[in-house]
């Protein structure tokens, strides 16, 4: 078809023009352009279709209908009228921009246009074609208005902008908030901030036009779903300065950004203030992303003041609010008053749909209830609803942080017999379960599976395979899976360098923890409460209290409240540090200033700090804190209870722990195994000790170093050097590398009982072996030859002496005897 671009520089106005509310204070006239003589009698066909006269003959068209140029649209009798409703367009999480308003009025004509267009393959065709039929079809700015809305519903954002520009080359059409608003909003739905960006400065340097409020807002919104919150941010000061008075969406837009970058309750509070105070009457979207805000840090008592004030302002909770709340409850722990809403939801009329009941999986879920959450996928079912990929992912998530591994996979066993499919966040648990598991081999095997399936690693994935190698303490597949991340094309974000600070922390290199950090300050990225608590978490590990205690004050002057990771970081830094005047003082502030019962990772850092602190009685007063604070420990607090028995002596009671984790459904993981071998070696209870070792076999955990090293210990302490040998042998069979400890566990013991030559060949085996001797291996030999130098004290079996000294030289002459041995 060939396109006549030439048009006419007559208007005319008529009376005729849809009204927007608030959008469109007076309706704009429609335009007519006039158009060449070549194309009057495609025009006469255009009038005949919108009024619905019978023509005379003349009028009919000899080479061209209407459907030749539009196509045929199926659109009913002539005459007839079709009204489209305007587009609701969401911004931020829960406002709506523009608002609703009426109908408008679109013509046959004027729709049939729009499929035409539509048709068109090339976005510049839009404008050829407008340009063609303006002259002859009656369009309202309204109808224009429709067309960038309807062109971005269908995801063609290229025509969109074309017919924005069209209206825009044209004085006729006065372009005002809704047409800017709706191209704004139509590049944003198609993430092309960018040409998003370039417009609105272009409207900006035009100097026959003014952008309004609803520009701005749409922008910030954009800005805000792309994450760019200080950009949407300085928008929004800019816009006030201009003298630009933000209205009730603008205000639901900036609350929502501050809730997604994490910003301090006080600031968000103080913006809701001055939102009241010039007199924008909050509505049911300002009350909603209000109570959304508080997910961020567990506001309840927040959430819950919010709603009741929400209903005191005449606005009516909906879905949307009950789903918020719950959640909020949900990260708060707070699942019996979760379940209390959704008994007052069902009161109020307001059916819970499938978002509800996996807010309400997942509050028990946070709760360490797995058992009960899972019953209530089972409840779901009777209500006529069906699990989703997120009722399964929240499962499959939960049983993961519960180490309840073989449940977690069982779920995404069901899950794959069901309609939901595998998504990434579904790979990206079951990456993290092999991970924790230290099955990186399996864990590789999903990395590699989930690409095939066409489902590609995003930064969750590369982040997940960094804890995974981190928590494995292999530091060099960290730094390998760091660059490919970012060959892949993936920047680090605030998560990674928090994975980084927490991985160099749990290896013992936590200056290269504190320096992570302040690379990211270099970045320009602002650390967020976890990463704090990833820090504070490093600095614990070594004791360094004071430093935390700095970190803690850095974040009040920032105005970001301390999480319970962070408060965690705090004690086990006092403990690690044997600062248990600090330890107590810091717990009893915390019980006494909670509003509500302490949450589980409170109650199980109690727990582990007085563990660690040797301080029984306290332990056991915080164990049962956590019970009756509706929370179950995890297999790290039995395993520091029983750790706590052993050293005590106190058999009975560590087995008694034992029976509760496995009546907890826990499974008893390398570190329960060597704390009870540990207890039975101590005893003197050697062979239980390698009964132990045989249970843990048949569970499938395979002994590692400490394992080994435990039972070594056992055997050598009461003098079985055979069993000692025994177990070393079997060791070297299994392929688990001795250390140090290993040797020089050896050493002494060998040395202790005079038989000096056995020690010196287990030096000679472990410098062979690319194991050398330190200053106590030879500490260990020289210490066992003074013990036994009288002939009154020399062991049946010894070699008299010998010549240690004269050996160690020999062995390594650069060593000064003295060096290790003054006397």
């Amino acid at each position: 078809m060939a396109f006549v671009s030439a048009i006419g520089s007559s208007c005319r106005c008529s009376a005729a023009g849809q009204h927007i509310p608030e959008l469109a204070p007076a309706p704009i006239a429609p335009v007519r352009i006039s158009s060449p003589s070549s194309i009057e009698e495609a025009a006469a066909a255009v009038r005949l279709k919108v009024s619905d006269k019978s023509p005379p003959e003349a009028a009919l068209l000899p080479s061209q209908s209407l459907e030749a140029i539009f196509g045929s649209s199926g659109s009913g009798s002539a005459g007839s009228e079709r009204r489209f409703p305007l587009p609701k367009q969401r911004l931020g999480a829960l406002a709506r921009y523009p608002p609703e308003g009426k109908p408008c009025d679109v013509s046959e004509a004027a729709h049939s246009l729009l499929a035409s267009i539509s048709k068109q393959e090339d976005s510049s065709d839009a404008t050829e074609l407008l340009e063609f039929i303006a002259g002859e079809l009656v369009l309202t700015d309204s109808e224009l208005v429709y067309f960038v809305k309807a062109l971005g519903r269908q995801g063609k954002w290229k025509k969109a902008l074309e017919v924005f520009e069209w209206i825009r080359k044209h004085d006729c059409f006065k372009l005002r908030g809704v047409a800017t608003a709706s191209i704004l909003s139509v590049l944003g739905n198609h993430e092309q901030l960018p040409a998003a960006l370039e417009l609105f400065e272009s409207l900006k340097q035009d100097e026959s036009y003014s952008l309004d409020v609803y520009a701005y807002t749409s922008l910030i919104s954009i800005l805000s779903r792309a994450r760019r919150f200080d950009e949407g941010i300085t928008l929004f000061e800019t816009m006030q300065r201009e003298g630009q008075r933000g209205n009730a969406v603008t205000y639901n837009v900036m609350l929502d950004l501050y809730g997604k970058r994490g910003d301090s309750w006080d600031r968000i509070q103080s913006l809701f203030q001055e939102m009241k105070d010039l007199e924008i009457s909050p509505d049911d979207y300002t009350y909603n992303t209000m109570i959304t805000a508080c997910i961020q840090n567990s506001h309840c008592q927040e959430a819950l003041r919010l709603f009741q004030e929400m209903k005191e302002a005449g606005c009516c909770p909906n879905r949307v609010t009950y789903n918020a709340l719950l959640d909020v409850y949900g990260k708060g722990g707070m699942h019996k008053e979760a379940s209390e809403l959704l008994v007052e939801m069902e009161a109020a009329g307001i059916s819970p749909n499938i978002v509800t009941y996996n807010e309400l999986i997942a509050a028990y879920a946070r709760a360490g209830l797995c058992d009960e959450a899972a019953a209530l996928k089972k409840s779901l079912l009777s209500k006529g609803l069906c699990p989703d990929e997120f009722t399964y992912c929240t499962l499959i998530s939960a049983f993961n942080r519960a180490e309840r591994y073989e449940k977690a996979l069982e779920t995404f066993t069901e899950m794959r017999k069901t309609n939901c499919t595998p998504n990434i966040v579904t790979y990206n648990i079951l990456i993290d379960i092999y991970g924790r598991m230290e099955k990186l081999d399996d864990m590789m095997k999903v990395f590699k599976f989930m690409q095939e399936k066409n489902c590609t690693p995003d930064l969750v994935t590369w982040n997940s395979l960094l804890k995974s190698f981190g928590n494995c303490g292999m530091l060099t597949e960290v730094s390998n899976v760091f660059r490919e991340m970012k060959r892949a094309g993936y920047m680090p974000g605030v998560d990674t360098f928090n994975i980084l600070i927490e991985c160099y922390g749990r290896c013992g290199y936590v200056d290269y923890s504190v320096d992570i950090y302040k690379g990211l300050l270099r970045t320009g990225l602002q650390p967020t409460v976890p990463t704090f608590a990833a820090l504070m978490a490093s600095l614990a590990r070594e004791g360094r209290w004071q430093q935390c205690e700095k970190v803690s004050q850095e974040m009040a002057e920032a105005g970001l409240q301390l999480s319970d990771a962070c408060h965690a970081g705090l004690i086990h830094s006092y403990a690690n540090s044997g600062q248990f005047f600090q330890l107590r003082k810091y717990i009893d502030e915390l019980e006494k200033s909670a509003k509500q019962p302490l949450s589980g990772i409170l109650c199980k850092t109690f727990v582990l700090a007085y563990c660690k602190c040797g301080m029984d009685n306290e332990a056991q007063l915080a164990l049962n804190q956590l019970y009756d604070n509706g929370h179950s420990p995890d297999i790290k607090v039995f395993n520091a209870m029983i750790s706590m028995c052993a050293k005590r002596g106190w058999i009975e009671r560590a087995v008694k722990l034992l029976e509760e984790i496995r009546k907890a459904q826990l499974k008893p993981d390398g570190v329960t195994y060597n704390c009870l071998m540990s207890m039975y070696g101590r005893e003197g209870m050697y062979y239980k000790a390698e009964e132990v070792m045989s249970e843990m076999r048949r569970a499938g955990k395979a002994p590692n170093l400490i394992t080994y090293n435990t039972l070594l210990y056992s055997y050598t302490k009461h003098g079985r050097m055979d069993d000692a040998a025994r177990v070393f042998g079997d060791m070297v069979a299994a392929r688990v590398r001795p250390d140090n400890f290993t040797f020089n566990t050896l050493v002494g013991s060998y040395s202790s009982l005079g038989l000096y030559k056995e020690a010196l060949s287990v030096i000679e085996y472990m410098t062979e072996h690319g194991c050398q001797p330190t200053q106590i291996t030879f500490k260990a030999l020289l210490d066992g030859y003074n013990r036994n130098a009288s002939p009154s004290r020399k062991k049946p079996g010894g070699d008299g002496g010998g010549r240690p000294i004269e050996m160690i030289k020999e062995l390594d002459p650069a060593k000064n005897i003295h060096e290790f041995h003054p006397a």
